[in-house]
């Protein structure tokens, strides 16, 4: 395929077309600099990660620890690089939103230089970037928080499919150290997201554009081979993270379910390109078991057809057909479903990459192939309109990430399921918006009343908007389908303690001790309810329980210096009060117990002097 010829002034004309492009997208994503985070892995990655903070200690954890799954360090040391702490407490969103933003403008100008590095005219590389700057599909990708990685891997990525041109140009010396500034970016890919490992068959393809010979000759096969090996190793470690923590349900699906996945992400992708309607951050898969619907057939049959595509345009030597399916195939190779990871059917973040190959298949065809100069530009006109709908889109889309509540109910909206209930009534709960948690929390009873956290919350939120004859209700109804739990046991007691049913609060806290026996609170509740009802040697036996495990507790110390003190064990109670006394002497109250403790053992001087020092508080 030969150079197009381009003039300064066009060239001129196809920066000045960048540069709108680049603030378009600023235009477009500014407002996700005002998105807080959510708890869809923003609360793993960020806000609940005690090794966030930006220090050597963490830093050398975040290098070896696992994050959600996955082994991905140079995403884990950008983002603690980005954490700063609020004067009002929490951690601030907008470095982590800002340094998205900025990896995304870096990737919009790599991906424009690529695509004329494949010898494409300017027209056509700046709608390329354009497509990718703000295709609502890319949304997820840049206004999440945790869409790190994926923002981060394409920098290096892209910048390696910009340095391969002149890498596969140099010779000698020059030659290995081109070749060695592309491995050095395949590793950086790789520790910023797993995914990069598909990039040596993306280099071979793109070698194979350019020389369908040369794709199959030794000395190139050779140079490749130290990146496939890394690649090898990556997907060992990323498989082994993921079946570390459960995420890969491989026993779930047969064969054939996983084909029908398979085709069916792969045409929704297609029309998603075209058509980006229904976008929502989770798109979950059927359960096991599932009749498959006549959508999954269709989309295994317009797979196979581009499948069938693909193969026909290699063996005609199609080059730019074969380059802009291969580059999208390629990039949503790994996420297909043949190795199920997560509960996703298909995820929007995963066509930030593979949609430049869609991209360039669209546009560059118009430019290869339209041959009238008029309808060439109708065309790219039509182009840009469709550039200029898709960031009007995605500007829709952006405040969804907002926060968890704006995430989930969209997410709602089109799958109205359990666990979705459950994400969003969660941050609800979080937020002590108890009568919203509640309302989520009965609607995923409603879809499941076998689940065990909606069954407990729900009755907690009764709790909670001081309702505890219905909680009550509730917590009865989770006792009679889950085991005993130490937690319900206890709630159980506040809620006869709230309806003044001491005796049933006693039975409840007496059951929750004997399920868990470190709670120290509740031996100190059950050592007040026993004292009240006069029975002062299990009093005593609870607050010993309860000392024992928080010793220096004052409240509990005194607790039992006054029990001791009913009881007569007045030389316990004098200990008990000057050991309280030793820890802070302002206690009024306490030297009042001490005195009265002295004077009834006989001890009137000491007695007399502790009243004195109470009188002079």
């Amino acid at each position: 395929m030969s150079k197009p010829q381009v003039t300064s002034s066009a060239a001129n004309s196809a920066l000045i077309l960048l540069a709108a492009v680049l603030l378009l997208s600023i235009f477009t994503y500014w407002p996700s600099l005002s998105n807080g985070f959510t708890n869809w892995d923003d609360n793993v990655y960020v806000t609940a990660n005690e090794h966030i903070a930006w220090n050597s200690k963490n830093l050398d954890v975040l290098a070896t620890k696992e994050v959600a799954g996955n082994f991905h360090p140079l995403t884990m040391w950008s983002l603690a690089f980005d954490h700063k702490s609020l004067k009002s407490g929490g951690i601030d969103p907008v470095p982590y939103h800002r340094t998205n933003l900025l990896l995304h403008l870096l990737n919009v100008l790599l991906v424009f230089f690529f695509v004329r590095h494949l010898r494409f005219g300017p027209v056509t590389a700046v709608l390329v970037a354009a497509v990718f700057a703000v295709h609502p599909m890319h949304v997820e990708s840049v206004a999440w928080v945790s869409g790190r990685k994926d923002v981060l891997y394409s920098f290096f990525f892209l910048a390696a499919l910009v340095l391969y041109p002149w890498a596969r140009l140099q010779a000698g010396a020059r030659q290995w150290g081109a070749w060695g500034a592309l491995l050095l970016l395949y590793i950086l890919a790789c520790l910023s997201k797993p995914a990069a490992i598909i990039l040596p068959g993306v280099l071979w393809l793109l070698e194979w554009y350019e020389d369908p010979k040369s794709a199959f000759k030794p000395a190139f096969l050779l140079k490749l081979l130290p990146f496939l090996l890394l690649g090898a190793w990556f997907a060992y470690q990323t498989l082994h993270y993921q079946e570390a923590v459960g995420a890969v349900a491989e026993g779930y699906f047969t064969g054939f379910e996983k084909m029908l996945f398979a085709g069916f992400g792969l045409s929704v992708y297609v029309l998603k390109f075209f058509l980006p309607t229904g976008l929502a951050a989770l798109h979950p898969a059927p359960d096991p078991g599932f009749a498959p619907e006549g959508r999954f057939y269709l989309g295994l049959g317009f797979s196979l057809l581009l499948l069938g595509l693909s193969a026909w345009a290699f063996m005609a030597k199609k080059r730019l057909l074969f380059l802009g399916l291969g580059f999208y195939l390629l990039n949503l190779l790994l996420v297909l479903g043949f190795v199920k990871v997560g509960s996703a059917l298909y995820a929007e973040r995963y066509t930030y990459l593979s949609y430049i190959g869609l991209s360039i298949l669209l546009f560059g065809g118009i430019e290869w192939w339209v041959k009238q100069e008029n309808l060439k530009k109708g065309l790219q006109i039509a182009g840009a309109l469709g550039v200029l709908a898709f960031a009007w889109a995605s500007t829709k889309q952006i405040p969804v990430w907002k926060n968890s509540e704006s995430l989930w109910t969209q997410i709602i909206a089109r799958y109205p399921q359990e666990k979705n209930y459950q994400y969003r009534g969660y941050d609800y709960y979080l937020n002590k918006q108890f009568d919203k948690a509640l309302a989520d929390f009965e609607k995923a009873y409603a879809l499941n009343p076998n689940n065990e956290v909606s069954s407990q919350i729900r009755a907690i939120c009764l709790q909670k908007l001081n309702k505890p004859a219905e909680a009550l209700a509730a917590y009865v109804e989770y006792t009679k389908k889950f085991p005993p739990k130490a937690a319900v046991a206890l709630e159980m007691g506040n809620c006869h303690k709230a309806l003044g049913q001491n005796a049933r609060t006693t039975q409840y806290y007496e059951e929750a001790v004997r399920l868990d026996p470190q709670l120290a609170d509740t031996w100190n509740d059950l050592a007040i309810l026993h004292f009240a009802e006069k029975n002062y040697s299990r009093a005593l036996e609870c607050i010993d329980k309860a000392l024992a495990l928080k010793p220096d507790n004052l409240a509990i110390l005194n607790n039992r210096a006054g029990v001791r003190l009913t009881a007569k064990d007045y030389r316990g109670c004098i200990e008990d009060a000057t050991r309280s006394l030793g820890i802070n002497p302002q206690q009024k109250q306490i030297l009042l117990y001490r005195s009265e403790a002295y004077r009834l053992s006989g001890q009137q001087s000491e007695a007399s002097a502790d009243r004195a020092k109470a009188a002079g508080m």
